[in-house]
């Protein structure tokens, strides 16, 4: 699942991973993300942080607030140490600063489906 309310950079990350055979649900916003509930299957989560209304950390918050366990991943622009720290304690995996190169986020992706 891929959650940034920029279209062409929610359009560009969904694609990037089809292209690697990833299944890819997108969502324009924080808050229509959380009410789509859980995943039946095994899945991941792609979060930009600096969306309007809700960021990624906030979406993250009120994930774990609900008992989730879904793992998270962390896309910006500006990925400072404080960020950083932020996002590891509200429970992303990894961190991404975009724009992203190469095999980073299907890598990130796949680490997070197999519980790396």
């Amino acid at each position: 699942m891929v959650v940034d309310d920029d279209h062409a950079v929610l359009h560009s990350l969904s694609f990037a991973l089809r292209s690697e055979g990833f299944e890819v649900v997108t969502y324009d916003n924080g808050f229509a993300f959380l009410a789509a509930g859980e995943p039946a299957s095994p899945a991941c989560a792609v979060l930009d942080q600096e969306m309007e209304g809700m960021t990624g950390i906030d979406i993250a918050h009120a994930l774990r607030e609900r008992g989730s366990t879904l793992p998270l991943i962390m896309v910006s622009g500006a990925v400072t140490p404080s960020l950083r720290s932020r996002a590891l304690a509200a429970g992303f995996g990894a961190v991404l600063e975009k724009p992203l190169f190469g095999d980073e986020l299907g890598d990130a992706v796949e680490a997070a489906l197999s519980g790396r």
